[in-house]
């Protein structure tokens, strides 16, 4: 049930007022016009006050390069010839990066640093100046990658971010890979490493898992023409029996795509694909959660789709499908073919505009009226696909920025502020205010939390369509007991009933002690209660509430995290928990999965016939990406470290 709003206009009685808001710590940490938040000993660490200002300065040096940089594509040597960024603007980007990783907290940054920023052994800099900083730059990057070489991750961040929850999972873990391995075609594309040093790491290392993940790698090495016929001779003489069998695969054949060929008949796409549909809905997906059972049915839609605007795609290319056509199909309610016939408009015209932009300009131009009109009858089921297709379609400058505002569609900021991005929720900030109200005027629920409420989630990052859920977090105060839980979920559902808010909101059960606050870690595995490792809401969070209540919260509860501790989570230092938490929730989860991609046309990335063995397909590698993740990286992975 949704809390009744305000009327619009005449006769809206109701007044509702706004509650203070707090920006995100992680936005204030940097922010020295509001570094009033934090107290005196905080704003007055030198150690805090250098971490900070190193920090901005590497983040106004990336604006500095890629604001000019006219395509993610275009690597900075080629930017330097062709005179759109100088030689000292390079070098100081690349001392800020060497600065980056050669803090031990922020050595994963490097999987993310475009490849276009590496250097190849071709540039010859012409400043002393940059061949420094390029000499100084590569030597870092290179004892980082190293050490990343002992790190297994979780690959499905780096792929969907499908994740099954520990009560349903089978196995003590999920599937792993070394990712900097991964990296491998690449490194050896910028003469970075060599073959033989590959090869000899993969002879000397008693890391099974690395050693597949290489395997993986130098085939798409092969791939590319980066292995020598010589190279080859020494795989087959090697002394690792993994490495002798990965080099017979090089010339093994795969099985070809099937691509759409001949006449296309739309009665019968329509048919399978709404049968599919169905079949996914209804689905028995086993003994899983309601939240992955939404998240697979979703995810198997997603597929479905995909499989028929491929189709709608060709139809296109072959003069099949015409406006008229697409028209009936776009502007039926409800219809899977019309979001099929959008996303297959969309990725005719990006296939034209990679080959002439002149011919997909041409394309737009025939589909123009009908998806204009679609966009003002505003359809909720083709709202998604539309919005996409505008927004990629401006990125690559079929649609002006004008047209866009004309239709009333803002382009979120991805790398921008999370405070920005609440322009578009606007009435959702209203329904948090009223829930605050309702807080606070309900003695037995504030008792047990503070009057605060935390907004986080892909709707504020700015990636998420409108449809999309918010996330909401609270605080439960220190004397509350455990026992006391029942009590405060029935609470709690009446309060945040709402059609966008999940089923739980996530709750943070405090600690006390010595006048510090921390959150309590319970052992048992559920979704609804916040841990001490959640340092991505807890600093990332938009805060909503009383702002004395929220300074006091903020000092006692987020400013330890500065501080060394002795505490382990999982078997590792807790702060390597927390620097992570923040990359994967900055950089991965759902930016790299879906996000990314609704703003954003692919660039670059690996295309070869075995890519599939590192992922290929992943987000991960396409250029604009990686620019937008190191960016993010800059601003929201970061954690000062004070001395105690």
């Amino acid at each position: 049930m949704t809390p009744e709003k305000p009327h619009d206009g005449e006769g809206n009685t109701e007044r509702v007022e706004k509650s203070h808001l707090t920006p995100p710590a992680l936005e204030l940490l940097l922010d020295t016009g509001e570094a009033v938040v934090w107290p005196e000993k905080i704003k007055n660490d030198v150690e805090f006050v250098k971490q900070r200002e190193e920090r901005k300065q590497l983040i106004n040096n990336l604006e500095r390069v890629t604001d000019r940089l006219p395509r993610p594509d275009v690597s900075l040597q080629n930017a330097v010839a062709e005179k759109i960024i100088s030689e000292p603007e390079v070098a100081t980007l690349y001392e800020s990066l060497q600065k980056l990783l050669e803090d031990p907290d922020y050595g994963r940054a490097l999987l993310y640093i475009p490849f276009e920023f590496l250097p190849k052994s071709t540039w010859s800099a012409e400043t002393t100046e940059l061949k420094t900083a390029i000499t100084a730059f590569t030597n870092i990057y290179l004892k980082t990658w190293e050490k990343l070489l002992h790190s297994h991750d979780v690959r499905t961040n780096f792929v969907d971010g499908d994740m099954i929850e520990i009560d349903f999972r089978e196995g003590d873990d999920w599937p792993r890979v070394v990712k900097a391995a991964h990296l491998i075609p690449q490194l050896l594309e910028h003469d970075l490493i060599t073959t033989e040093q590959i090869f000899s790491l993969a002879e000397k290392t008693n890391d099974t898992l690395l050693k597949s993940t290489i395997d993986d790698a130098l085939l798409v090495a092969a791939d590319l023409g980066r292995l020598t016929p010589e190279d080859r001779a020494r795989m087959r003489s090697s002394s690792d029996e993994a490495l002798r069998g990965t080099e017979k695969l090089f010339d093994e054949p795969l099985a070809n795509e099937s691509n759409v060929t001949g006449p296309i008949d739309f009665q019968v796409v329509e048919q399978e694909l709404n049968t599919t549909l169905e079949e996914a809905r209804t689905a028995d997906y086993g003994s899983v959660s309601p939240n992955r059972k939404t998240w697979l049915q979703q995810e198997k839609r997603r597929h479905l789709l995909a499989a028929a605007s491929q189709k709608m795609y060709q139809a296109i290319a072959s003069k099949q499908l015409t406006p008229e056509i697409g028209k009936t199909y776009i502007e039926t309610t409800g219809s899977a073919m019309g979001e099929a016939c959008i996303e297959g408009i969309r990725q005719a015209v990006e296939a034209a505009v990679e080959k002439d932009p002149g011919k997909g300009q041409q394309l737009f131009e025939e589909y123009r009226n009908v998806i204009t009109t679609a966009w003002k009858e505003k359809r909720i089921e083709t709202r998604d696909a539309l919005g996409k297709l505008f927004f990629r379609l401006n990125t690559l400058g079929v649609i002006n920025t004008q047209e866009l505002e004309t239709l009333g569609i803002a382009r979120p900021n991805l790398v921008g502020p999370f405070t920005e991005n609440l322009k578009f929720m606007e009435s959702e900030m209203g329904d948090v205010d009223r829930m605050l109200r309702a807080i606070e005027n309900n003695p037995g629920l504030s008792e047990l939390i503070y009057p605060v409420i935390l907004m986080h989630g892909s709707r504020l990052k700015g990636y998420s369509a409108a449809e999309s859920d918010i996330d909401i977090s609270i605080i439960v105060r220190p004397e509350v007991s455990v026992e006391e839980r029942e009590k405060l979920e029935k609470l709690l559902q009446d309060v945040f009933a709402h059609e966008k808010i999940p089923e739980k909101v996530i709750e943070f059960w405090l600690t006390e002690k010595d006048g510090n606050l921390s959150v309590r870690n319970f052992e048992k595995n559920d979704p609804a209660l916040g841990e001490s490792s959640f340092v991505h809401i807890l600093f990332g969070a938009v805060w909503k509430g009383d702002p004395k209540v929220v300074e006091e919260l903020r000092e006692k509860l987020l400013v330890p995290y500065f501080y060394p501790t002795e505490e382990k989570l999982y078997g590792r230092e807790a702060r390597d928990i927390y620097i992570e938490q923040l990359e994967r929730d900055a950089l991965q989860y759902r930016l790299m999965h879906k996000g990314y991609e609704r703003f954003f046309p692919r660039f670059g990335g690996v295309r070869s016939k075995h890519a599939n063995l590192i992922d290929g397909e992943s987000t991960f590698w396409d250029s604009g990406y990686r620019q937008t993740a190191l960016q993010l990286y800059a601003r929201r992975v970061f954690l000062p470290k004070l001395q105690s």
